[in-house]
């Protein structure tokens, strides 16, 4: 599912992690996300609230060497859950180039704001896929 692409440039993976994943659970996500024999040329963000997420998770990742980007606490209205996850990732937009890819995954990836997000993304040039925790 996650090959690596000839000719590409590097591979940014956003991972948005739900405060209820447990270390199980995302260890058999992180089997199915990150192809074996990955580079240096793929990075793996996991965003999540981790001031409330399990520790245990948030541990796995740090301990793979995943760098842990905190998001704001879920707003009340689940309509703006994408939002954060969104403004994060424009961030990261900026500073990729023509080739490279961008991975969305999460229960927000539906989200119609991550339509703006792939449209920048082609106006770059960058390859853009989002899927849902269910498809990985």
């Amino acid at each position: 599912m996650f090959d690596s692409h000839p000719g590409s440039g590097r591979r940014i993976v956003f991972l948005d992690v739900p405060d209820a994943w447990r270390a199980d659970d995302l260890s058999r996500s992180l089997a199915r996300i990150i192809p074996k024999g990955a580079g240096a040329d793929t990075q793996l963000l996991a965003v999540g609230d981790w001031s409330s997420a399990q520790h245990d998770a948030a541990h796995l990742l740090a301990s793979k060497g995943i760098r842990l980007i905190q998001r704001a606490p879920e707003p009340r209205d689940r309509g703006r859950k994408g939002v954060s996850l969104a403004v994060a990732i424009g961030l990261w937009l900026g500073s990729l180039a023509a080739g490279d890819v961008l991975d969305v995954i999460g229960e927000v990836a539906d989200d119609p704001v991550f339509d703006s997000v792939g449209n920048l993304a082609a106006m770059r040039g960058v390859a853009f896929r989002r899927l849902s925790h269910r498809q990985v």
